[in-house]
This record gives C-alpha cells, sequence and structure tokens, in this order.
C-alpha cells in the first residue's frame, strides 16, 4: 500500500510538471491582470487595437523594476482604473462607461485612463511639446485626429488645452447654418466624446487627490478650471442629465468651489457667466462665486475691469432667479443686494474717472480710447442687466441709481460723437468695434425705459443716431425686428420728437417692402402704430401749416382793404 502511494504521488508530480511546461508565460505578479486580459482579447480580434504593445511592454519593464526594488516585501496587486466600455454591454452601458454605441467587440473605447495613469513620468517631458502642437492647429479636424493618435498622451493641461482651443475655433465661425454644422459635426465625432470621457476621469482623480493633505493636485488649478468651464460653455456642450457634459460638469465644480479663494478678478467674471449660461445653471456654485466676489469688490475693486462686471451682473440678471430664493440658497440674507451694489460702486467709480472729449479734432482718438476702458456694450449691458433684476425699483437703490447717472452723462457724450462723425460720413464710426451700435441703442433704451428714467433728451439722442444709421445702410435696414420695435414702442411715450427716425424707416420700407415679410404679428402690429403716429403728425402739421397760410391770407387780404379805404 505504501509503495502504491508513493507512485500516485509521483504520477501527480510528474502532470503538474508538464502542465506547468505547456502553460504560456505570464507577466510579473504584480501587474495589471484586467489590462493585459483586454490588450491578448483586443490583438485576437479584427481590428488593429487601441493600445500600444510599446507602451504595455514599457508598464511592464516598469512592473519589474518596481517588484525588484521592494523584494523581501508582499507583493499585491496594484488596482487602477478599468478601461471604459467592452463588449456585452448595453447602449446605455456603453454610454455611461464612454463606449460610444456600435463599437466593434473586445475593442475599448479610450485606453488612457490605464496607460496615462500608469506612466506619468515617461510623458511629462512631452508635454511642452504637444502644448506647442496642440495650440498650432487651425481646424477642428486637425485637432481631433492629433487626439485620435495621442490621446492617451495628454496630462490635464493639454486635454484643457484642446477644449480651449476648440472653443477658440469655434468662436471664429460665422454665420447660424456655419455655425450649426460646425457644433454637430463637434459634438457627434467620436474623439471629442473621447476627450470629454478622458478630462472626467482626470477630474476625478485631482478631487481624490484634494481629500488627501499631503497629496498636490497637480495639473489642475484656478485658471485651468475656469478655462474649462467657459470653453464648455462657449462650445455649447450640452449639460443636461445623462450626457458628457454634465458628467464633466459635476466632476469639475468640487475643484472650482476649491480653487475659488485662488482665482483672478476675471476668471471668477468667466465662471459665474459661464455657469449661468450652462442649460441647467448650478445655482448653488454660482451663488459661492458671488460670496467670493463680493468680498473682492469690496476689498479690491480695482482689480475688475469693465468688462468683468458687465459678465458678472449679466449672469444674475440671465439666470431669472428671485433674489431671496437666492440668497436663501448661499445661506447668506442680503448676499444678492450686496453684489449688486458693488458691482454699481465699482463700476459708478470707473465712469466718473472717464474723459471723453467732445473736441472734433480728436473725436477719434477719445471714442477709441473710450472704447478700450468702458466699451459701449459693457456700458449698455449693465444698465440692461440692472433694469431686468429690479425694473422700476431702481430709484429707490442709491448705488444703482447713481451708476444710471453717470451712464446717462456717458452715453450722452458718446451719441454726440457718433452723430457728429455719421453725419460728416467719417468712415471710422462705422469700423469701429462696438460703439453705438443698433443693438446698443435698443438696449439702453429699453433699459432706462423699464427703470422709468428714460428722458427727451437721451432718446432724442438715439433717435438722432438710429436715423443716420439707417440712412447709411445699404438695401435692408441693419437694425433686427425687435431692435426696432424697442424704439418705435419709445416712439408712443411722447418725451421726444422720433419723426426723422420714423419718416427714414418709411422710405426704407417703399424701397424694399419686403423686410416686414419674417416679423411677427405683433411686431408688424408695432409698426403700424408707429408709422399712424407719424402719418397723425404729418395731418396736424399740414393742418397747422394751412391755418398758418390761412391767418395769412387773411391779414393780406384785411392790408389790401385798409390800403384802398385810405387811399
Amino acid at each position: 500500500q505504501q509503495q502504491q502511494q508513493q507512485q500516485q504521488q509521483q504520477q501527480q508530480h510528474r502532470q503538474r510538471q508538464q502542465q506547468a511546461q505547456l502553460q504560456p508565460q505570464q507577466p510579473p505578479s504584480h501587474s495589471q491582470p484586467h489590462a493585459q486580459s483586454h490588450y491578448h482579447q483586443a490583438t485576437a480580434s479584427d481590428e488593429p487595437p487601441h493600445s500600444h504593445p510599446q507602451l504595455l511592454s514599457t508598464l511592464y519593464r516598469r512592473n519589474e523594476q518596481q517588484q525588484r526594488h521592494d523584494q523581501g516585501k508582499a507583493q499585491q496587486p496594484r488596482r487602477v482604473a478599468p478601461e471604459a466600455g467592452f463588449v456585452g454591454q448595453s447602449g446605455e452601458e456603453a454610454n455611461r462607461a464612454g463606449r460610444p454605441r456600435g463599437a466593434r467587440q473586445g475593442q475599448p473605447a479610450t485606453a488612457s485612463q490605464g496607460v496615462s495613469s500608469a506612466m506619468p513620468e515617461l510623458t511629462q517631458a512631452l508635454q511642452p511639446k504637444i502644448l506647442k502642437q496642440i495650440n498650432s492647429f487651425n481646424t477642428k479636424e486637425e485637432l481631433l485626429g492629433n487626439i485620435a493618435s495621442c490621446h492617451h498622451l495628454l496630462d490635464e493641461i493639454n486635454l484643457t488645452t484642446c477644449i480651449y482651443r476648440l472653443a477658440r475655433m469655434y468662436s471664429n465661425v460665422r454665420g447660424a447654418a456655419a455655425r450649426r454644422r460646425w457644433n454637430s459635426e463637434l459634438q457627434n465625432h467620436i474623439m471629442f466624446q473621447v476627450l470629454l470621457r478622458t478630462l472626467e476621469s482626470y477630474l476625478v482623480r485631482a478631487q481624490l487627490k484634494l481629500r488627501q493633505p499631503s497629496e498636490k493636485s497637480r495639473g489642475f488649478d484656478a485658471r485651468c478650471v475656469s478655462n474649462l468651464v467657459w470653453a464648455l460653455v462657449k462650445l455649447e456642450v450640452p449639460t443636461d442629465a445623462g450626457t458628457y457634459g454634465y458628467d464633466v460638469v459635476s466632476s469639475v465644480s468640487p475643484l472650482v468651489v476649491h480653487f475659488l479663494p485662488m482665482s483672478s478678478s476675471q476668471g471668477l467674471a468667466n465662471l459665474l457667466w459661464g455657469y449661468s449660461k450652462m442649460n441647467v445653471p448650478v445655482l448653488d456654485v454660482m451663488m459661492m462665486i458671488v460670496a467670493e466676489m463680493t468680498v473682492r469688490l469690496q476689498t479690491k475693486a480695482f482689480t475688475f475691469d469693465a468688462q468683468a462686471l458687465s459678465n458678472s451682473i449679466w449672469a444674475m440678471a440671465h439666470v431669472r432667479s428671485h433674489m431671496t430664493d437666492l440668497d436663501s440658497l448661499a445661506g447668506m440674507p442680503g448676499l444678492t443686494i450686496n453684489f449688486m451694489s458693488s458691482i454699481a460702486m465699482a463700476a459708478s467709480h470707473m465712469l466718473r474717472k472717464m474723459q471723453t472729449s467732445l473736441d472734433a479734432t480728436h473725436m477719434q482718438a477719445s471714442m477709441l480710447e473710450s472704447e478700450n476702458r468702458f466699451s459701449c456694450q459693457a456700458l449698455v449691458n449693465i444698465c440692461w442687466s440692472f433694469a431686468s433684476l429690479l425694473g422700476d425699483e431702481v430709484p429707490n437703490f442709491p448705488a444703482v441709481s447713481s451708476l444710471f447717472a453717470s451712464i446717462r452723462a456717458e452715453a450722452l457724450v458718446r451719441l454726440c460723437i457718433t452723430a457728429n462723425a455719421l453725419q460728416l460720413n467719417q468712415a471710422w464710426i462705422l469700423r469701429l468695434p462696438g460703439g453705438f451700435n443698433e443693438q446698443a441703442l435698443s438696449n439702453i433704451v429699453y433699459a432706462f425705459d423699464k427703470a422709468q428714467l428714460l428722458d427727451g433728451g437721451l432718446l432724442q439722442s438715439v433717435y438722432t443716431v438710429a436715423a443716420l444709421r439707417l440712412q447709411r445702410s445699404v438695401g435692408r435696414p441693419t437694425f433686427k425686428p425687435q431692435e426696432l420695435c424697442t424704439l418705435l414702442r419709445a416712439a408712443q411715450s411722447d418725451v421726444a420728437q422720433p419723426w426723422a427716425f420714423l419718416a427714414t424707416l418709411q422710405n426704407q420700407l417703399l424701397l424694399s417692402p419686403d423686410i416686414v415679410h419674417e416679423w411677427s404679428m405683433s411686431e408688424r402690429s408695432e409698426l403700424d402704430r408707429a408709422l399712424t403716429l407719424l402719418e397723425t403728425y404729418r395731418t396736424a402739421g399740414l393742418m397747422q401749416q394751412l391755418k398758418l397760410d390761412h391767418a395769412m391770407l387773411t391779414a393780406q387780404h384785411a392790408y389790401s382793404l385798409l390800403s384802398h379805404v385810405q387811399s
């Protein structure tokens, strides 16, 4: 029996040796079994894998070096974030994992998470060169093609730069149809979705590092997250629940709140503007930004320029929420009023320092300098936002009421310069970026009228410039229908003389009657009311002229009778 047991043990030992010889060689024990199985599965498929064998071999070499360094210690498998989106997932699961619907079996949607997280030292030296290359691209096709070839090498800064660069490209696209086509192609491009998913993974990793005091979030900083939020909004990335944009915004918001004390004043204004422009504004983050800006405005107001003030108050008006609701959300009663008062005082201080000159010999230089320091767009947007927020209660707030007085004084000077330049046919006024263009004329009338502060002097200056701009327009008027209707509605107030403006508009309509074909019924009704007012004025003028003529004839007849009697 003992001999039989020994023979069985020897036979089992020989079988185990044979099985060990037949088994393929495995990588080191502490390497990633998950990544390895995906790699072998991908190479067995029909399509080339997204992972690079050279990069994986580099991983294995680094793992062997780590194993030699840790000799004598217990070896444990290193766990990393799994690659997103493999076969066996439904369409909805693949969406959540980052794989596009319809991806081939065995192919990952992106291999950047496992690779980039495992070899940051190897790619760190390449980042400046990659950044320079990203900034050299002029089309989205070039940039997305580059991302497809090296997205696994991009760090946090370069990933954010790709989004920012795409937003700059989109800003230069002109025409509504061209912009829709450009944006649709971008949103549906698989590499743009991979870019968002990869960026989201870096953002989540940065959040985890922030929870550990000893760890530093290398890469992301205040400027980086501010540029990212701005770029997402500029690209019109959907941020509704269940979208890629929603996941990125949810991941970046904790970092935004963390970096608020380190953010610049311009960065805070861009963040507030960006969050207000999203499909669903993130009000809790917005109010944290408002609280930080209020403190900054009360202590370092000089760090804000006119555009930052304009964007900030416009963001609050765009949200269209009640001030009490915003204050309760922030847990700080009176925060919204303090914020608005701080912006009003900062803007008033800047306007009081303006010295726009009416001297005819220096009109152009004076106007250009004023536009650079405090543009007409910022001037009009600020009063429009305050009027939208407060309405006819503007006079009840001293800081805001004082701001409207300063805006009126500066607007009258610039309107006078614009009217003089147009009457003299000076070409620079038409090439001036910004200035009192059609939109600015309409918005300043709307704001002062809504605040119950519109007076005859300001409205008459607006009508003068509007009539001159209509005369200079070739073919169709450069005013949009809603802009014209704002001016036409103000003509019913009887505080100014709009007759020259209405007569010019009537002449334009006689030359191009098809202008009103695309107008709505309410817009046509407003136009009819204004033209009826013009005809009434002309009829009254004719009647007055007839009365004067009749009086003159009567006086002449009486004089002739008196002369005849005397003779």
